[in-house]
């Protein structure tokens, strides 16, 4: 581990003595676009005492190395890769991935590789991209994932829209922790559509369909208790979106919004199994719901100051839960599994979580009220400070994933609240300066608190903390 470490690390000093101006910026027919990442973070109480954890420490060092060149007349081909190195247990925190990556790893890892046709058939505004690829949209509530795909796009300036298909076939790291059992067979189609169809103003439409056909275990057999497949879902969530900016509209032009509804049906298998031989449990056989649910996002932002001042914003988003376990219907949202749940709030510089950096619950059977205000310091640095509030929307022991570990009591529904303070630096533009070769330098400090309510009794008065920061250089 020390010395792959010092790999990575190594690889990140080279890339800042090496990089010149003639590879950091466009040259003839490609692009090289090299960047280096320097994160801390630390993430304390995640249990709310319940277990006894200790404050987790994490260091990170990530070189990323992005080229695209154009192969023919309009065929332009397209890499993404990176280096990640991983110090501590609290892991790397990746605007790229709501998981973020694991703690105490090294490795190299392929992002993006592809071939896009432009002017497809003669069509100027028609493209054809064949590869592993990034799909991602602003709130990022749907998806902000690479896969293995084939899509097409149809991009105009009032109407974009794509649809794609594909599964992902394999692991794209020296380690194979991002493709488990669960990540394995799950073939999906998706798409959208956006019609600007007045200035500032759009009308927006996805869908995702997934056939999860990888099959469950049979009765009787062995599976490994931190490496299982516990579901196979067969469905799909389907869902508009009116978001926009008002203009010359009096008192109005001050205000953004964007609201979200999506629905959900399908039908899953659930795994159950018993704890089994050392790290392994025996499968004792499954269930099969039908599921059928709902969930909405919503926000406000407003700029009173008309451009230059501070900007609040306010939002509810809600996930819908299952009232009735037992009855055989599964009634809980659920998202795709490839959202990113992050996205740029308030001044909109950098981005954030969008239900906070502590609780970072899944869309599932709750309600999450945030308010907030950020203010432009300067040009090139702000500040903004979210709240949060948690409730359950049906009584629980769990939330479906959050980055707390504690369970619930199941009677009540008051989860909790959160704050979360942060502070965006365009360093070079503050500060008048730069490094040889760089093109920017940007920095990132977030603290965030959440105060546990009577869903976490006994244990409501311990609070969790986050603190993270990070400095980004662009070549």
């Amino acid at each position: 581990m020390r010395i792959f470490s010092g790999t990575i690390a190594g690889l990140t000093l080279c890339s800042l003595a090496i990089t010149s101006p003639a590879v950091a910026q466009e040259s003839g027919r490609i692009t090289i676009d090299p960047r280096v990442t320097l994160q801390y973070d630390m993430e304390d109480n995640t249990d709310l005492g319940t277990q006894n954890l200790e404050t987790e420490h994490s260091l990170s060092e990530q070189f990323q190395l992005i080229v695209k060149g154009d192969i023919a007349d309009d065929l332009v081909g397209f890499f993404y890769g990176r280096a990640l190195n991983i110090d501590g247990d609290a892991g790397f925190s990746d605007e790229d991935n709501d998981a973020g990556d694991t703690a105490e790893d090294a490795f190299l890892e392929l992002r993006e590789l592809f071939i896009e046709k432009q002017n497809l058939f003669g069509v100027v505004p028609l493209s054809v991209r064949v590869g592993r690829q990034r799909v991602r949209e602003p709130r990022s509530i749907w998806w902000n994932s690479d896969n293995d795909l084939v899509r097409v796009n149809y991009n105009t300036t009032l109407l974009n829209a794509f649809i794609a298909a594909g599964e992902n076939m394999t692991s794209y790291r020296t380690e194979d922790g991002d493709f488990t059992e669960s990540d394995e067979d799950r073939f999906r189609t998706l798409g959208e559509v956006s019609w600007q169809y007045l200035y500032g103003h759009f009308l927006e439409g996805r869908f995702l369909y997934e056939d999860d056909h990888s099959g469950l275990e049979s009765v009787g057999s062995t599976i490994d208790a931190n490496d299982r497949d516990n579901e196979d879902f067969k469905g799909t969530w389907a869902g508009i979106r009116a978001a926009g900016e008002f203009h010359d509209a009096g008192p109005a032009s001050v205000l953004k919004y964007r609201a979200d509804i999506i629905g959900l049906t399908g039908e899953q298998d659930n795994l159950t199994s018993v704890a089994g031989p050392g790290n392994n449990r025996t499968v004792t056989g499954s269930t099969n719901v039908d599921v059928m649910a709902w969930a909405f996002d919503g926000s406000l932002i407003a700029d009173p100051m008309e451009k230059g001042g501070t900007v609040v914003y306010g939002g509810y988003a809600y996930g819908s839960g299952d009232d009735n376990p037992a009855d055989g219907d599964d009634e809980s949202f659920r998202q795709t599994d490839i959202q990113g749940s992050s996205s740029r709030t308030g001044l909109e510089r950098q981005q954030q979580k969008n239900y906070g950096e502590v609780l970072k619950p899944e869309l599932s059977n709750i309600h999450v009220f945030h308010a907030g205000a950020a203010y432009p310091v300067t040009g090139a640095t702000d500040i903004s400070l979210t709240w949060f509030n948690y409730q359950l929307a049906e009584d629980a022991t769990r939330l479906r994933s959050s980055g707390i570990s504690a369970p619930l009591n199941g009677t009540d529904d008051h989860i909790g609240d959160a704050i979360d303070f942060v502070l965006n630096i365009d360093l070079d533009d503050e500060f008048d300066f730069g490094l040889p070769y760089t093109k920017d330098i940007d920095f990132r400090f977030v603290a965030g608190s959440f105060f546990p309510g009577e869903a976490y009794s006994p244990n409501d008065n311990d609070e969790a903390f986050r603190v993270f920061t990070e400095i980004k250089f662009r070549f």
